[in-house]
């Protein structure tokens, strides 16, 4: 599948020079897409950052197109023309509080009644997910809840993966010819579970009410899509499996300390998805709202400015304070995650496509929800990539911003909708959708 046998130990050991360019380029030719001559279909990055920012250092002074780059975003001078920067956009009018922003990030509903929505990311994988993994559900931890971003039709939580060595066991097919068999054998019990399901249900919705009947609907449909998703990854199996070493992966246990080396790794597989078409969607949580998740850069550079080693949700809300230690602590943080964006993005470029290169044909989302407080107002939002889907990359877009920052030049009309965003990327990927959660129409000004 491509073209050369891959070490993996060169891929997924971890952050800095470990991951050269060069090497990749060598290893990698092209996308399978690519190969087998046709166009390349669109891929999904969304990668969150929780809390608060250091907002003096993330958002520019000027905004357009000949704006200039802010501290926190200087990672990203080569790649001006592949990125857009966007302040102003608001989530569930604003309101959501407290610690519930990784588990509406992508979905854009209130959950404090305790119930979910689909995430935009499972839209998308409703249009394009036929693949061996239909989403790459990556976080800094294993489980369900605030580890993860990814929610099903049903509004149900997808258990994102925390540990390398596991999510390259769900990205590829087995390589023995005995787990072969078993998960042949899984497989088939799942779809003769599905099959079972199916027959009951019809004879059970017929008991129910209107409302009712609705919603099993909505359930008979994820059951349908299920049972489509299982066929194809059964005959997946039959097809050729990238030859890669697996023996360099990691194998986290309790995760990683590091911040670079979980971003730089986390990707490292959504390369490896992408490329060798057996993903086209997938999803990175890097920490918790609360604080938990790897922090060990942010407590050593903490030290080397004289302070104490703060937790991550202390580090959220004090370094809102302008012109302080904690701030620029706070900016830090900020910067080692678009440095590891810019590192995606390079090895993204270096793989040519069917046109242009495989970034040409990746929406990458890099974003958060949390503003000064717990609220869904003002959050950090970045998208890079994709110009072979409508793009206009190279500038920085303010639809509002606080009056603290704004001064005389507040915006009329308040916030728009982050909803609008996400209807806009999924439109620009191809997909048959109208609205999203919040919507009220796409960015069209931030598209060619």
């Amino acid at each position: 599948m491509f073209g050369k046998r891959v070490d993996r130990r060169t891929i997924l050991k971890g952050a800095g020079a470990a991951m050269a360019l060069p090497l990749l380029e060598c290893m990698v030719k092209e996308s399978r897409a690519a190969g087998g001559r046709r166009a390349d279909p669109p891929r999904l990055a969304c990668i969150y950052m929780p809390g608060g920012i250091a907002r003096p250092q993330w958002y520019p002074k000027d905004e357009g197109t000949d704006f200039t780059l802010s501290p926190s975003l200087e990672p990203l001078a080569n790649h001006r023309d592949q990125f857009t920067l966007i302040r102003g956009l608001k989530h569930i009018s604003g309101e959501v509080g407290h610690h519930y922003h990784n588990l509406n990030w992508l979905t854009g509903h209130n959950v404090v009644d305790g119930r979910n929505t689909i995430s935009m990311d499972q839209v998308f994988a409703q249009h394009f997910g036929t693949t061996y993994c239909e989403t790459l559900v990556l976080s800094y931890a294993n489980g369900i809840g605030a580890n993860t971003a990814s929610r099903n039709a049903l509004g149900a939580d997808i258990p994102a993966i925390g540990n390398p060595a596991q999510a390259l066991r769900e990205l590829l097919p087995p390589v023995e010819q005995s787990e072969l068999s078993a998960l042949r054998r899984r497989l088939h019990l799942r779809k003769t579970v599905v099959d079972g399901v199916n027959e009951n249900l019809r004879d059970f919705t017929r008991t129910l009410g209107q409302a009712d009947r609705q919603r099993m609907d909505q359930f008979a449909e994820s059951l349908h899509g299920l049972e489509q998703r299982i066929g194809f990854r059964e005959q997946a199996l039959d097809k050729p499996r990238p030859a890669v070493e697996e023996s360099g992966v990691p194998d986290w246990q309790k995760g990683t300390e590091s911040l670079a080396e979980l971003v730089d790794t986390m990707t490292d597989l959504m390369v490896l998805g992408f490329q060798s078409d057996t993903t086209r969607v997938s999803t990175c949580i890097t920490a918790h709202e609360d604080g938990q998740g790897p922090l060990r850069e942010i407590h050593d550079f903490a030290r080397s400015l004289g302070l104490p080693t703060l937790g991550g949700h202390d580090l959220w809300h004090q370094g809102t304070q302008k012109d302080s230690k904690v701030e620029v602590l706070l900016a830090r943080r900020d910067r080692l995650l678009v440095e590891a964006v810019v590192r995606f993005m390079d090895k993204l470029k270096a793989i040519p496509a069917a046109d242009g290169t495989l970034l040409d044909h990746t929406q990458i989302l890099l974003g958060g929800m949390q503003g000064v407080t717990h609220n869904a107002t003002d959050g950090p939002t970045l998208v890079a990539g994709g110009k072979r889907l409508g793009w206009r990359h190279g500038q920085y877009k303010v639809y509002w911003q606080p009056k603290e920052d704004a001064g005389k030049a507040q915006r009329a009309g308040g916030p728009k909708p982050l909803s609008n965003l996400y209807l806009t990327m999924l439109q620009q990927a191809g997909c048959p959708v109208d609205s999203f959660k919040e919507s009220t129409g796409t960015l069209t000004d931030l598209l060619v």
